[in-house]
């Protein structure tokens, strides 16, 4: 099959990896030309613009950070206007949901189809095939694109019309959210009890009270990632609080615990100078 993939990032890089290990002619585009080699190596084709990768091609994936990027490359760099009809549009990023049904309105006249199929999991899962894709839109635009999904997944899960991947994705990283604050809560619990920092989280994670969130909450709380930490979770409450306003859906003690970590994020930027042990986990 011919695939076309832009934003070959921590994320992106190891999915398109996969995509040409699994054969399919793979064409790239990237805004730094020298992280394509690798690519190049395995076979990949390179093209001068955004519009070059989405010529010809059956399936072109998008997996750039933010609304604004994928609008950007859709639709002002000329992906959309490259795409024949009978191609699918398969939208990686998390973004909001009335991004991709606009682009799928502009997409209809020209007989091109689109999915939104965000997914979880890094780039070393992508090149493990154990990312989880989360899609929405038609059936038939479902099947093709999935033979792509398929060499970097080995879960791909359709959840009904288009916008139903976002909404999955949009709720699976709220919780993640809620997650890491109450795995930062109880660790900051432990120490106010007495018990050592680094001791109780190991044997958290070996009991019964173990979450994904609770394995990365020490690394998310260090100094160095706050920055990037609080840009990435202030899109993902924002993503989830609009998209469940818009349904009239609750988000629940989810959206106070989500908000608590926003705040431990702050503790932690304001106490970078090390003097106070406890920053990042206050309780309450």
């Amino acid at each position: 099959m011919k695939v076309g993939f832009i934003g070959i990032g921590s994320q992106g890089g190891g999915m398109a990896e996969m995509i040409a290990r699994a054969g399919h002619e793979l064409t790239l585009w990237a805004r730094r030309p020298d992280v394509l080699p690798p690519y190049v190596a395995l076979g990949a084709r390179t093209a001068e613009t955004p519009a070059g990768v989405a010529a010809g091609a059956d399936v072109v994936g998008i997996c750039v950070v933010s609304d604004k990027d994928v609008m950007e490359i859709v639709l002002e760099k000329g992906v959309l206007d490259a795409m024949p009809a009978g191609s699918i549009l398969a939208i990686h990023s998390t973004v909001a949901i009335d991004t991709c049904l606009k682009i799928a309105e502009l997409a209809a006249p020209k007989g091109v189809k689109v999915v939104d199929a965000p997914v979880s999991g890094s780039g070393e899962a992508a090149l493990q095939r154990s990312l989880v894709v989360m899609v929405g839109g038609e059936a038939d635009a479902i099947e093709k694109a999935g033979k792509v999904f398929e060499s970097y997944s080995d879960r791909v899960i359709p959840l009904g019309e288009l916008g139903s991947g976002l909404r999955a994705k949009i709720v699976n990283n709220f919780l993640f959210t809620g997650n890491a604050e109450l795995a930062r809560t109880a660790l900051a619990m432990g120490v106010q009890m007495g018990i050592n920092r680094e001791a109780l989280h190991e044997c958290l994670l070996a009991a019964s009270g173990r979450s994904f969130a609770l394995t990365n909450i020490e690394r998310m709380l260090r100094p160095e990632q706050v920055d990037h930490m609080t840009k990435l979770f202030s899109k993902d409450i924002s993503l989830a609080i609009e998209a469940a306003r818009s349904a009239g859906a609750t988000t629940g003690t989810i959206e106070d615990a989500a908000k608590g970590l926003l705040k431990a994020f702050d503790d932690v930027r304001a106490s970078r100078n090390g003097k106070n042990e406890l920053a990042g986990y206050r309780n309450g």
